[in-house]
This record gives C-alpha cells, sequence and structure tokens, in this order.
C-alpha cells in the first residue's frame, strides 16, 4: 500500500546494532582503566625513582657536611611522601604534583652538587699551607649553609630554600634564601706569603752603596744611600698590595692567631723596628709595644671570599716585620786597603783584654767577666772570689792567700785594685774606660754571684744574661742584640770578639781577622747556620771548640 508523497522508510538504517555498540564501549572502558593503571604505575615507578635518587650523596671527607646532607635527604624524602599522597588521594592535581616532585628535585641535584664541590673544596684546602687556609675551613664548616641549617620547601610550589633553625628546630622564616646560596662555596684559597723567600730576592736585588771613611777604608752598605729609606718602604708597599698578606706575615710567620667567630682575643706585642738610620748607614733601633688580637676573618657570602679585618696596629707590626726581614738579609761590608800593621805582642793584647773585663764587672756587674780576667793567666794562682757583706770587702783567692778589694771604692780604685792583682797595674790606667765618675754596678755587693773558679765550666760559654739577650735578639730579628750577645761572650772567654760574626742572614765563623786568623781557619768548617735555627747551645760549641784549639796554641 502507498500514499500520495510517501517516501518507504529504508528499514537497514533505523535499527540499532545494540551488540556492536555495548563492545565498543566496553573495550574503551577498559582501554582508560589500563592507561590509567599503565600512568599510575610510572608516577609511581617516577615517584620511587626520586626516593632512591635522595639516597645518591657521595660521602666526602667532612663529617659536619656529611650530616647535613643525611639530615636533609630525610627532610626531602618526607616531603615528596606527602606531596604523592595528596596527588593519590585527589587533593592535588597530577600535574601540580609533578611540578613540585620536578622542583624537589631539581633542589637535592643542586644541594648533591654543591656540596660535593664544598667536599672537593674542603680537601683541596686540607693540603694548603697556612693559618689562612686553615681559617677558611673553618669558615666554611661554620656559616656557609651548614651549622645551624635546613632545607624548607614550599608546599605548593616545591622549590627550595636554606632557612636558619633555632636550638629547638624552629624555623625563621625570615632567614630563607634559594638553595643556590650554597655556590658562595667556590673554588678559593688564602694567599700565603713566603716572608724569607720574598725578604731574600728584594735583598740580592738591591743597589750597593760604598763611602770612604779615610783614605784606607771604605764601607759598603746599602743603608747609606740617600733614598734608601723611600726604597725599602715602597719594597713593603708593593709587596704588601693587599690585606691577605698582611694577615698571612702575622699568622704564618709571626704566629699570631685568626679568629672567624667574631670573637677575637687581645694580646700585648713588643717587637723591635728601625727608628731610623746614622749617617755610618747603622741601623738605630726602638721597641715598640702595642696591643694585637688575634687577626679576626670574615666570609663574604656574595664573593665566597675569607676577608681579613685588619686593625691599624696589626698591619704596621705585618709591615714592620717584613722590613726587619729585609734588613736581615742586606749585608754590611768595611774594607781596608793594606798597611802594614803595627802588631802588639801577645802580652799587649792580653792585658788590653783583661783591662776591658775588668771595666765590665765594676761598671755592668758580669760576674763572668771577672772570672775571665782571673783565670786569664793561670801562672797567677787565683782560685776563687768570696764577699764580705758587712764590709763590702771582695777577696780575691791568690795563691793560697786572700787578697781584699775595697768595694765601697770609687770605680776607678776598684779597677785597679783588681789590675794590680792579676799583675796589669802599669798598663790599666791606660786601657781602662771607667773613671771615678762611673756608677758602681750593684750586682758587686751581691755575695752570692762569687764563688771558686773550679766551679766554672772548663772551655767557656755564655752567661745566662748573654744567652737571653741572644735568643731576645732571633725572636725580633735584631741584629746588633745578636751581635752583642756573640761579642760578649767571646770576650769573656778570652777570644777574638769577631771571631763570630752575623752576616747576610748567617751566623758564621769570620775567617777575614787578622787577630786569631789560624783559629778561624781551624774553625771555619765547624759550623754556619741560618740565624733562624742558631741556639745559644751551639754558640757554646764554637767557643770551647776555641779555648781548646787556643789552649793547645793553635792560635798566633
Amino acid at each position: 500500500m502507498s500514499y500520495y508523497k510517501y517516501k518507504p522508510r529504508e528499514v537497514d538504517r533505523t535499527v540499532i546494532d545494540w551488540a556492536t555498540l555495548t563492545k565498543n564501549l566496553s573495550d574503551g572502558l577498559i582501554a582508560e582503566k589500563e592507561r590509567r593503571e599503565s600512568a599510575k604505575m610510572e608516577l609511581e615507578t617516577k615517584h620511587a625513582e626520586q626516593l632512591q635518587k635522595l639516597q645518591e650523596y657521595e660521602q666526602g671527607i667532612d663529617p659536619t657536611a656529611n650530616d647535613f646532607a643525611m639530615k636533609q635527604a630525610q627532610n626531602a624524602r618526607q616531603f615528596l611522601l606527602q606531596n604523592h599522597k595528596l596527588m593519590t588521594s585527589g587533593f592535588k592535581s597530577v600535574d601540580d604534583s609533578k611540578l613540585v616532585k620536578q622542583r624537589v628535585q631539581d633542589t637535592w641535584t643542586n644541594i648533591n652538587n654543591s656540596l660535593k664541590t664544598y667536599n672537593d673544596n674542603y680537601k683541596r684546602l686540607s693540603e694548603k699551607d697556612g693559618k689562612g687556609n686553615e681559617a677558611y675551613l673553618k669558615a666554611i664548616s661554620n656559616q656557609l649553609q651548614l651549622k645551624n641549617k635546613q632545607i624548607y620547601y614550599d608546599p605548593n610550589t616545591g622549590s627550595g630554600y636554606y632557612a636558619d633553625v633555632d636550638k629547638n628546630g624552629n624555623i625563621d622564616m625570615n632567614s630563607l634564601l634559594p638553595v643556590k646560596a650554597m655556590n658562595t662555596i667556590q673554588h678559593q684559597e688564602f694567599e700565603t706569603f713566603d716572608v724569607n723567600a720574598q725578604s731574600a730576592a728584594v735583598a740580592q736585588n738591591v743597589a750597593q752603596w760604598k763611602t770612604f771613611i779615610t783614605s784606607t777604608q771604605d764601607l759598603t752598605d746599602s743603608r747609606l744611600n740617600p733614598n734608601y729609606q723611600q726604597w725599602i718602604d715602597n719594597q713593603a708597599k708593593s709587596a704588601l698590595s693587599n690585606d691577605e698578606k698582611k694577615a698571612s706575615i702575622l699568622m704564618d710567620y709571626l704566629g699570631i692567631e685568626y679568629d672567624v667567630d667574631g670573637k677575637p682575643s687581645q694580646r700585648t706585642v713588643t717587637y723591635q723596628r728601625v727608628k731610623e738610620y746614622k749617617e755610618d748607614g747603622s741601623m738605630v733601633m726602638e721597641d715598640v709595644t702595642v696591643n694585637i688580637g688575634d687577626v679576626e676573618m670574615t666570609l663574604n657570602k656574595q664573593t665566597g671570599k675569607l676577608e681579613p679585618k685588619l686593625t691599624p696596629e696589626q698591619a704596621k707590626l705585618a709591615e714592620d716585620a717584613y722590613k726587619n726581614a729585609i734588613e736581615i738579609q742586606i749585608g754590611r761590608e768595611a774594607s781596608k786597603q793594606y798597611v802594614a800593621p803595627k802588631t802588639p805582642s801577645a802580652g799587649v793584647t792580653a792585658a788590653k783584654q783583661t783591662a776591658q773585663l775588668i771595666d765590665q764587672f765594676v761598671r755592668d756587674g758580669s760576674v763572668a767577666s771577672l772570672e775571665a780576667a782571673l783565670r786569664n793567666d793561670p801562672s797567677l794562682g787565683i782560685t776563687g772570689t768570696r764577699l764580705d757583706a758587712s764590709t763590702n770587702t771582695l777577696y780575691v783567692t791568690k795563691n793560697g792567700t786572700e787578697e781584699p778589694v775595697d768595694l765601697n771604692q770609687n770605680a776607678a780604685d776598684i779597677g785597679i785594685a783588681l789590675a794590680g792583682i792579676v799583675g796589669i797595674g802599669p798598663s790599666y790606667n791606660n786601657d781602662r774606660k771607667i773613671d771615678a765618675s762611673t756608677v758602681v754596678n750593684s750586682k758587686l755587693f751581691d755575695s752570692t754571684i762569687y764563688r771558686q773558679l773550679s766551679q766554672v765550666v772548663a772551655g767557656g760559654s755564655m752567661s745566662k744574661t748573654n744567652s737571653d739577650n741572644f735568643e731576645a735578639g732571633i725572636a725580633k730579628n735584631d741584629v746588633r742584640g745578636i751581635t752583642s750577645a756573640i761579642q760578649q761572650s767571646m770576650q769573656e772567654a778570652n777570644l777574638p770578639t769577631d771571631l763570630i760574626v752575623v752576616k747576610n742572614g748567617n751566623i758564621e765563623i769570620n775567617t777575614s781577622i787578622k787577630e786569631g786568623k789560624d783559629l778561624a781557619d781551624s774553625l771555619k768548617a765547624s759550623w754556619i747556620s741560618n740565624i733562624k735555627n742558631a741556639t745559644p747551645a751551639k754558640i757554646n760549641d764554637i767557643i770551647k771548640q776555641a779555648a781548646a784549639l787556643k789552649q793547645n796554641k793553635l792560635a798566633p
């Protein structure tokens, strides 16, 4: 049957294929479930991998850095676990969670790399010389993001920050710094200044200056140059161009300690420096006492440099110490055109030396000088001295008889009386340097200084006074003080005073002397030492050897 304008229906198109539709829907759901399971597995795998990477820290030699890294790794693990729970519970989107995890991972990578650099730095600096590098180690360990700090993670973004924590573990939110601040641990080291090497090089290149003292004698000494003072000032200024070098002199050369905790201690230091130069180039020294504290060091976190904060007194001390080191290295030489000498007899020479010893006893109170004078001629039979304190009378035992010397007299008369006992009375008046106005030293009235000559060490030795003066000279780089102590000891031992000399930073046997030349030649191989290594014991060895040689008449 059909109707007007009726269009027949296409039966095939109106029938729904429920079987196919159901299968497609089922396949889609299964595929989505598999995709979700796969994505979930991937997130769980990446999460596990991230947690594992937090354990990948290469421990170094600094326990502070290692402890810090282990604690921060545990904190990062806890933060990642919390973030993962928020994502799996639906409180945080997958994309947000991924972003947080990536930032935490970036933070830890930065920490790991920075701490590895720190450990390399720590090892490198621990192998360097100088207290400045030692201070670097302490300052870095104490101040650069390790002491009383932890990593704080922003809960929303996962970004890591260094934060200060108090003793109760509370975080100071005002102290937050990006984790990249650890990069301030850079490849730095403290500049060490070798005073001995630098001063030796400078002294070697100094221009020589010669002047004629007489028609037959000249003197070579750079200090005679009118521009010498300006020259040595310029050398010090040029060499000590920064505070690191000055601090190195204070710490490594002078032994002053450093401080990196902001609490430097204070101490008083007394040292010698050149005050001025005489017309003949010799130095006039002065003692200086200043309050010198520890060398205060602060770490500049922007540059990673350890910067010394020197006081004006510390800077001046470093400069003076360097100048003194140069002075020690600069030689002073006198030469004389040969003129046939009038050689005094051995007796005249001995009398002059004995007169000097008597003067030293009366004026300076040197009992060693008195004993040297009394021992000068063994044939006199002098065996000892004693003092009657009730009358201030000194008794000298000679051939078994005590000969008195009234110490209440003036200095000249005391000297004359002693000269008569030792047999140089006629010449003493011409050779003595003391007179009636000379003050008699108070030590002469101390009965404890007198003794039997058998108690004196055979062969001679430095007295305690000379030994103390010698060690003080070594400590202060005082060439004049060292020379004076040596010459005093040689004179007391009745030996040529210039047998041992200080020259070019060494203490050595003087083979250029006229009187005692054979003695010097016999001793020249015995000892040559850098001035810094010299001791009273070494000087004593030379004195004893020289006395023994003289006794055996090896010297003229």
